[in-house]
């Protein structure tokens, strides 16, 4: 163990240092191919889809939870509703992919280039990620 210095704050450091391991990304691409082949999903179903996968070692709902609640921060994903979790029988939200508008080549996105995530960092994740064309 390492000792506490004076004046540091420990949790903000060790938040910092799993937030840097975190492939944002990643994760977003994942969850929404999620989403895309289930439609709706709590994010326990949304952890349990992706553990089947092998894109992540639990099924724990803290892996894909702080995610969605980003991607509906910037307008990806949006909760359509709640329901009781099957595995906790709390209530729960239920998230959906937001239906993407139709491009209009006289009136481009102007908010493909504010979006900035919880840690400042520039998201272009909505037009490369939910609009893709190919």
């Amino acid at each position: 163990m390492e000792p506490r210095r004076i004046g540091e704050d420990v949790t903000k450091v060790t938040r910092q240092d799993a937030n840097i391991k975190v492939q944002r990304q990643q994760r977003y691409k994942q969850i929404i191919e999620c989403l895309r082949e289930h439609h709706q999903l709590t994010a326990k179903e949304c952890a349990v889809i992706m553990q089947r996968k092998g894109y992540i070692p639990t099924t724990e709902r803290n892996y894909t939870a702080p995610r969605l609640t980003e991607l509906s921060e910037i307008g990806v994903v949006e909760p359509v509703g709640k329901k009781r979790c099957d595995y906790t029988g709390k209530l729960v939200a239920v998230y959906a992919l937001r239906e993407v508008p139709e491009r209009d080549e006289r009136r481009p996105y102007e908010w493909n280039n504010s979006l900035q995530g919880r840690d400042g960092t520039q998201l272009s994740l909505f037009r490369n990620v939910c609009c893709q064309s190919d």
